[in-house]
């Protein structure tokens, strides 16, 4: 027995619920209510409904379409773009709400998802205004479903490294009951070099993990090493394995999956193992978020979903059910929030039908609101049309628009319609929508186009020219933030500079004082102005050359890498060729493993000043390099195949060319070589230390490795340095300039050391860099060690060493702004120049703290003469070419 029913009737029915409906009504009264907008086509779906149900013929009268509007309840609100739109759509809210309307009574309403529906939330949120409608999060961005997808997309990419860590790092994932390690991971596969497929995640990490047990025990017999760097290896060692066994596991796992066929539920039944595997129990997620739990709910029925289909189709590939899985949860958006919590947020069809006070709606510019209609290639609508009905046109979306925007206005005691004049992302103008141009021209009793409404002074219409003109004119702020703007606006014309840092806003306050402290001429801790810290002395212990070296090129460089341990990130798959790292350490390796087997052979057979290299020795070098080459290239640092193998014969012809250099090196010298890897300064090494006298009567300590030593007929004492790449960072070297402004202080170090050595006390002691590669042509650059020599070397280290124990660490950026080639990341950390870096150390460079430092690295003779309009102080010359003055 049916009761009397009442139907409301928004939109259009399918043609079977039309005809259920029309049943239900044979059987007993029926009431239809039918909203209709005055405007035939906007009308059509309803009217085909009625006609379906057999109670009309003909479209019911309406009212005008501008007749749910009026200029005591209408505004229309224009902006600069669509973010500008949203932050002042807040301020509304807000202002709203504290007026006293309740927030379930207000609607926030978009024309597009894309890119109102995020800003809208967080906009919101912001605010501290609670939400409910759509979300803006699909469920494929949700953690259990990014989860699941990701690693069934890793086969087709190939495992490569940064897709199989974004999967790692996108979820809270699990392995032998407990979380992935995987900022330790992620490192040791950047140490192995791997870059994808599983031939590399299995010899590269099974490679890093031998050669870290090796080194593990090599430092354990070291002395000069301490204990907790052998027990360091042996942990990353082993957690090198343990990473290589899980990937290797997946891929494996998803190889079989793949292999064949399977019916639609054994997919789902693996689906839900994985999950379960990767993110653990139920127990385990409930410390997840709300929306995650219940979106994981969510996911596990959509595959349970899929798991049914296995009654109407056969066996499928993992690909099939992987691409079903990825459409099915995509069409799953969900909800936010529960309805009448906070504000309803989502398009402007939610708002059909609904009793509201307020409804703000954005986006109402031509192609965004009405939408442009695109045909389906799958199935256009000429092949729709042949459905009876049964399938909704597109075409006909433009008119179910208009009725969802004319059926909300109808809905709402007040509304705020919002324009956006221009598109930021896309540095293009809107127009306005042809539905608000209609509005309007109700509301102003004639006819308007875009530049009536764009130029109108009336008072339903407000222009907000820009993100600073709104600040300047709202009322109440809707945010913290916009607080704080609205606070620095204010009082920024009747203060003096230094009035915000003053503030009592601490947020506000502290910004204030770091951009203050940094336009200034200052040098402050916002600049690397470390003093009164506890900031390491280099006289603590013995030093590296090549750690002061650091510090003289880029002192902020030395304070992230040597006092904070951050270190520069190379990615393996960035290198399509063998680094410049890399290569030099190869051919350092090579020859020093040749010169060391000449070393251990009998005095009386070891090569003379004019005793050429056999072709036996030629085979050996050769040999050593063929056996590098083919270890760098199984551990993955030899870059793509496509260049490793012309960069391999360049190696080894650069090597094959030495011995011939070297022979002519020593007869013109008269030397033969005398020791290889010569340690000074370790507690195992027959050398103490090297020292340099500073001008305050301290001493600093280096120590270090000589690439090789040899000693002449003489007595002379030979320290070479290798080098493999060019010769331009070295030209101002020279017996004057011994440490070019203390950036190249190894070879006065080496010296020193090699001082030790000596047969006799008078000998003299010759270092030179070699340049040991076609790029540097096999050139020698050096000079004699002598005490005018050390003398200037430790008047440089003296400044150095009293400036880090000031706390002296700022930016020093390169001149170049326009190379392709990062100096120093540590300055330049994304790759688009140092400008500002430059504009900064030019403004501060004559801060007395600052002085000492500038004047070394760039003295003031360089500097052009002063501006006198200029208060920040000497301008940088056109031409910086650094002099030879230092410290």
């Amino acid at each position: 027995q049916l009761g009397s029913v009442v139907i409301y009737l928004p939109q259009l029915l399918s043609r079977h619920a039309a005809l259920l409906l029309a049943e239900v009504a044979r059987q007993g009264p029926v009431s239809v209510l039918a909203g209709t907008t005055g405007r035939t086509p906007a009308d059509a779906d309803v009217v085909t409904s009625l006609a379906e149900m057999g109670l009309i013929s003909s479209p019911p009268a309406g009212g005008p379409p501008g007749s749910v509007v009026s200029a005591a309840q209408t505004k229309i609100l224009t902006t600069s773009d669509a973010d500008d739109e949203v932050r002042a759509a807040v301020r509304r809210v807000v202002d709203a709400v504290r007026a006293g309307t309740p927030l379930d009574r207000i609607a926030v309403l978009h024309a597009s998802p894309i890119p109102y529906g995020r800003l809208v939330h967080e906009q919101l949120t912001a605010a501290g205004i609670p939400t409910n409608g759509a979300a803006v999060v699909p469920l494929t961005a949700r953690t259990a479903a990014r989860t699941l997808l990701q690693l069934l997309a890793l086969p087709e990419r190939r495992f490569r490294r940064q897709d199989v860590f974004a999967w790692l790092a996108g979820a809270p994932l699990v392995h032998q009951g407990r979380s992935v390690p995987v900022a330790a991971w992620e490192r040791l596969s950047r140490e192995a070099a791997v870059v994808a497929g599983r031939d590399q995640w299995d010899r590269f990490l099974a490679t890093l993990a031998d050669r870290l047990t090796t080194d593990a025990g090599r430092l354990a017999l070291d002395p000069d090493e301490p204990e907790w760097k052998a027990t360091r290896s042996r942990a990353e060692a082993a957690r090198a394995n343990e990473l290589r066994a899980f990937v290797l596991g997946v891929i494996d796992d998803l190889a079989q999956a793949a292999s064949s066929p399977r019916s639609w539920g054994e997919h789902a039944r693996w689906a839900r193992e994985r999950l379960d595997s990767l993110l653990g129990e139920a127990d385990r997620r409930e410390r997840w978020p709300e929306a995650e739990r219940k979106a994981a709910e969510r996911i596990a029925l959509a595959i349970d979903r899929l798991a049914g289909l296995e009654a109407v189709e056969g066996p499928v590939d993992l690909a099939v059910f992987a691409r079903t899985l990825q459409l099915e949860l995509e069409a799953d958006l969900g909800r936010t929030g529960r309805l009448g919590d906070g504000v309803l947020v989502g398009t402007i069809g939610l708002g059909t039908g609904l009793d509201l006070d307020l409804v703000v709606l954005l986006g109402l510019a031509e192609g965004t609101f009405p939408a442009t209609p695109h045909d389906d290639s799958l199935l256009p609508d000429h092949e729709r049309s042949r459905a009876g009905g049964e399938l909704p046109l597109r075409a006909q979306r433009v008119h179910r628009q208009h009725r969802e925007l004319l059926a909300t206005l109808a809905g709402s005691a007040y509304q705020l319609l919002c324009l956006p004049r221009g598109d930021l992302r896309r540095s293009s103008e809107r127009v306005p929508s042809r539905w608000l141009l209609e509005l309007a021209s109700h509301l102003a009793g004639e006819r308007w186009f875009s530049a009536d409404l764009r130029r109108a002074q009336v008072p339903w219409v407000n222009h907000v020219p820009s993100f600073d003109a709104g600040l300047r004119t709202l009322a109440f702020p809707a945010t913290e933030q916009e607080h704080r703007l609205r606070s620095l606006l204010a009082s920024a014309p009747r203060s003096g500079r230094g009035h915000l840092a003053e503030a009592d806003d601490l947020v506000l306050a502290s910004g204030a004082a770091v951009i203050e402290a940094r336009r200034s001429a200052l040098f402050t801790r916002f600049d690397g102005n470390l003093a009164g810290m506890n900031v390491p002395s280099p006289l603590e212990r013995a030093m590296s050359s090549t750690r002061l070296e650091k510090w003289a090129a880029c002192p902020f460089a030395y304070l992230l890498q040597y006092v904070l341990g951050v270190e520069s990130v190379d990615n393996p798959e960035d290198e399509l060729r063998m680094t410049a790292i890399d290569r030099g350490e190869l051919v350092h390796l090579a020859l020093e493993r040749f010169i060391a087997g000449v070393l251990a052979r009998p005095v009386d057979e070891q090569p003379g000043p004019d005793d050429a290299w056999s072709d036996t020795d030629r085979k050996e070098l050769r040999r050593i390099g063929d056996d590098l080459c083919d270890d760098y290239e199984a551990r993955g640092r030899a870059g793509r195949a496509v260049f490793w193998h012309r960069d391999r014969r360049s190696i080894l012809a650069d090597l094959d060319r030495f011995l011939g250099v070297d022979d002519a090196r020593r007869r013109s010298n008269r030397t033969r070589p005398m020791a290889t890897e010569l340690q000074f300064g370790f507690e195992s090494s027959t050398l103490g230390p090297a020292s340099f006298p500073l001008t305050d009567g301290r001493v600093v300590y280096f120590r270090g490795k000589a690439d090789r030593v040899d000693r002449s007929d003489d007595g002379t004492i030979h320290v070479v340095d290798y080098k493999t790449g060019r010769t331009n960072a070295y030209r101002e070297l020279s017996q004057d300039n011994p440490d070019v402004r203390g950036t190249k202080l190894q070879l006065a170090v080496y010296g020193a050391a090699a001082l030790q050595h000596r047969a006799a006390p008078g000998a003299s002691v010759h270092a030179e860099y070699w340049f040991v590669s076609k790029k540097g042509d096999f050139k020698p650059i050096g000079f004699a060690i002598t005490d005018d020599v050390l003398e200037r070397v430790g008047c440089t280290l003296s400044t150095m060493v009293a400036a880090i124990e000031a706390g002296v660490f700022p930016p020093h950026p390169t001149d170049s702004s326009t190379s392709i080639w990062v100096d120093c990341p540590y300055c330049n950390p994304d790759a688009l120049g140092v400008i500002e870096l430059q504009r900064h150390w030019d403004r501060k460079r004559n801060d007395p703290a600052l002085a000492p430092y500038a004047e070394l690295t760039d003295p003031i003779e360089q500097i052009a003469v002063s501006d006198p309009d200029n208060p920040v102080g000497p301008v940088p010359s056109d031409d910086r070419a650094h002099g030879a003055s230092n410290g």
